[in-house]
């Protein structure tokens, strides 16, 4: 999602400058439509991505997997300091 992001924003920089330059305001609102969509899916893929480092996302309780609360094979739990 991140790479679709980052298309998205290149998209929306194209139509910006052939907005701009055609006085088209048609590409112009088609620039901000794809920096919208280029947002929610930098949300999307940093969401996704956090998930995966930590291993308890929505993608895993999605497909059946264990949630955030529950205990998981070969983890320890973490100590209190004493």
């Amino acid at each position: 999602m991140i790479v679709t992001s980052v298309l998205l924003i290149l998209v929306a920089v194209t139509l910006l400058v052939l907005g701009l330059v055609s006085g088209a305001s048609e590409l112009l609102v088609a620039s901000i439509a794809a920096s919208l969509l280029a947002a929610i899916a930098l949300v999307i893929g940093a969401r996704q991505a956090a998930a995966a480092r930590t291993g308890d996302g929505y993608r895993d309780r999605a497909r059946g997997g264990q949630g955030a609360g529950e205990a998981r094979p070969g983890r320890v739990p973490a100590r209190a300091p004493v």
